[in-house]
């Protein structure tokens, strides 16, 4: 993660590109964005997967049809695939959906480090 390292190695960086900048901690939404994402990632990590993806789908307006397509469920998984299928949309829930509001970002010395 490349803002994470400069804030907090920034003597190692010499360029950086982002990808996927933590946009949201902008926004004059962010703390209800923070809220939202806390909610879909404990009702991920308390087994209600359908439910977290719905209020994924909410919370990122994804259309009808696309979320009808991401939310099928595996065709002909056997229990130890689906396990395994719902552990890694699980570990993704609680690491990727709140890396980019949950972090308390240093714009200050970002840009005292550009200098």
């Amino acid at each position: 993660m490349p803002w994470e390292t400069l804030q907090d190695f920034p003597e190692i960086v010499e360029k950086i590109a982002f990808h996927e900048p933590p946009i949201n901690s902008f926004l004059p939404t962010a703390a209800a964005d923070q809220a939202s994402n806390n909610q879909i990632v404990e009702t991920a990590l308390t087994g209600d997967m359908q439910a977290a993806m719905k209020l994924f789908f909410k919370a990122m307006r994804i259309g009808d049809l696309d979320a009808q397509m991401m939310g099928k469920p595996a065709v002909n998984a056997d229990a130890a695939a689906t396990d395994a299928r719902i552990k890694g949309m699980q570990y993704w829930f609680k690491y990727e959906i709140r890396q980019y509001t949950s972090r308390k970002n240093r714009y200050c010395q970002i840009k005292n480090i550009s200098r």
